[in-house]
C-alpha cells in the first residue's frame, strides 16, 4: 500500500496511512460507491427518499429493497418493492403507505411493475391505509409508461405520483 493514493473515482489525492492509525480501520467498496456499474437501483432510490423527507417526511419511517413473499392463502405473487415510506397519523386520520419502484437511466416502468404493486397496494385494507405508489426514474417517463401508471388511478381513488421533470407530471388526478 502507498503512502499517497490516488482516489479511482474523483482523481483526487489523499494520505492513507492517517486514516490507518492503529488499523482500527477496514475498508472495503461499497455498492454505491464502488466502481462496479451493478448499484441495482440505489443512486434512484436513494434521491427519490431524500426529495419524500424534505418534502412530507417528518416523523416517517423509511424503508428501501424489501422483497415480498406473500402468507399462504394471500394471492400475490412473491415481488419487490425499492422503497416503502410510512406516515403515521394518531386517530382517526389513516396511516399513509407510500410504496415505490425507481429505475435508472435506460431502465422502463413495465406492466409487471404496475401490476405488482397495483396488488400490493390493494392487500392494504383502506379502512387503515391511505396506500400512494410512487413511479420515478433518472430518465423522462415514455408516454407508454405515464399511461401504464395511470391504470393505477381510479374515478375515486387517485394515488399515482410520478415527480415532476421535464416531461411528466403528477400524475395524482389525471
Amino acid at each position: 500500500m502507498r503512502q499517497k493514493n490516488i482516489c479511482e473515482l474523483c482523481g483526487s489525492r489523499f494520505d492513507a496511512a492517517r486514516q490507518l492509525v492503529n488499523g482500527v480501520f477496514r475498508y472495503r467498496r461499497t455498492g454505491i460507491l464502488g466502481l462496479e456499474r451493478n448499484t441495482q437501483g440505489a443512486v434512484p432510490v436513494a434521491l427519490v427518499l431524500q426529495q419524500l423527507d424534505i418534502n412530507i417526511g417528518h416523523n416517517a419511517i423509511y424503508a428501501p429493497s424489501y422483497d415480498l413473499v406473500p402468507n399462504a392463502g394471500i394471492d400475490l405473487c412473491p415481488c419487490e418493492v425499492d422503497f416503502l415510506m410510512i406516515l403515521s397519523h394518531t386517530y382517526p386520520r389513516k396511516a399513509e403507505v407510500i410504496l415505490g419502484e425507481c429505475k435508472d437511466k435506460g431502465g422502463t416502468i413495465d406492466a409487471n411493475d404496475v401490476g405488482n404493486l397495483r396488488r400490493v397496494a390493494d392487500l392494504l385494507p383502506a379502512n387503515r391505509f391511505e396506500t400512494y405508489i410512487v413511479f420515478a426514474k433518472l430518465a423522462p417517463f415514455t408516454p407508454e409508461e405515464a399511461a401504464l401508471a395511470k391504470t393505477l388511478n381510479g374515478p375515486y381513488q387517485q394515488r399515482v405520483i410520478l415527480p415532476a421533470g421535464q416531461n411528466h407530471r403528477f400524475l395524482t388526478g389525471c
